[in-house]
């Protein structure tokens, strides 16, 4: 959106350039151990999100493996609810992973965008499934290396 000079800005015509974090969350300690071939939470923000607005997730954490070389899948994810559930969500992106040995430790970034059908309260975050293979993830984390989830409103005007 363009000023003129001379123009009168409105609140309304700032709020619009909004380009900015929306939530985010750090988490300083594990997530459940045995992540397998169940389609498990790993991290989600929540926050009233806005009809026709787009937002991106942006996650990036370590993880690592315990057992044999397999194969994983993150899938950003979004529902309209108070709480991130795998079942009723909708997921805007997917990333696969490989784990190459056991012990297998990387950092991982995942991002999605979407944008908002109606104006309500949204849980976003992602999961991780196993597809192939064997053995189980976990997500790690402390207070010296945090996990990230951030909610950022990308709508150009």
């Amino acid at each position: 959106m363009a000023f003129a000079a001379g123009q009168k800005v409105r609140a309304s015509d700032l709020n619009a350039l909004n380009d900015g974090l929306v939530e985010d969350l750090y988490r300083t300690a594990n997530s459940a151990s045995g992540i397998a071939a169940t389609d498990t939470v790993l991290d989600f923000v929540t926050a009233v999100l806005t009809a026709g607005r787009t937002y991106r997730l942006e996650w990036s954490g370590d993880m690592v493996g315990a057992g044999a070389v397999a194969t994983y899948s993150f899938r950003v994810r979004y529902i309209a609810a108070a709480s991130l559930t795998v079942a009723g969500s909708t997921i805007v992106r997917r990333k696969t992973w490989e784990i190459k040995a056991a012990g297998g430790h990387e950092p991982q970034f995942v991002t999605g965008r979407f944008t908002a059908p109606t104006t309500d309260t949204y849980s976003v975050g992602v999961s991780v499934i196993r597809l192939l293979g064997s053995g189980t993830v976990q997500s790690i984390a402390a207070a010296d290396n945090e996990t990230s989830t951030e909610l950022f409103d990308v709508t150009r005007l």
